[in-house]
């Protein structure tokens, strides 16, 4: 017997039950990946940005922006508590006094990325590109001066990293052995 045609031992890819199966098994994916943050776009991100006024700096807790081009932007003082910027481009910004803690910059970009005063508490720095070539520069190595990484889980090759008075407390640090 042929696919889509009744008998036993057969399934109806065409039928009702095969359409209703279809359809719950979709409407189950589509919830779970509804959980959490609705994913930001980068036109939000910028009218958000504009929007902030001196005293009130932009809030981005709990936001998803992963996969985002966020470079060269100023997010100075900005809130990024418990956001997802996993694999997000933060080449160039200025995060320096931001609030990233509990933040995922897994797989992000930092390539000279001002950190200097960020509180990244408990944030995950897994595998983060802070270069754009595979022999590190100190040109392109972002800032971390004064930042607070206490709890924070950092897996990343840092060589010619300012970490001139960060707070290093309970920080895991370490590097993946092929690099």
């Amino acid at each position: 017997m042929q696919a889509g045609r009744k008998g036993p031992g057969k399934i109806l890819r065409n039928g009702p039950p095969y359409l209703l199966f279809t359809f719950l098994i979709a409407t189950a994916f589509a919830s779970a990946s509804d959980v959490g943050a609705a994913k930001l776009t980068l036109r939000q991100v910028s009218e958000v940005l504009v929007k902030a006024a001196p005293g009130h700096p932009p809030d981005f807790s709990h936001d998803d922006l992963s996969f985002l081009d966020l470079s060269d932007l100023d997010f100075k003082q900005a809130k990024f508590v418990g956001a997802n910027l996993y694999g997000a481009n933060l080449s160039y910004d200025d995060l320096s006094g931001a609030d990233l803690s509990e933040a995922n910059l897994d797989h992000a970009v930092i390539t000279r990325t001002n950190f200097v005063g960020a509180n990244l508490t408990n944030a995950s720095l897994y595998d983060t590109a802070a270069y754009s070539m595979l022999e590190p520069s100190s040109s392109e190595a972002p800032n971390f001066a004064s930042a607070n990484l206490s709890g924070a889980h950092v897996m990343a090759r840092l060589t010619g990293v300012d970490m001139h008075g960060a707070n290093l407390a309970r920080v895991q640090m370490g590097i993946r052995r092929d690099q």
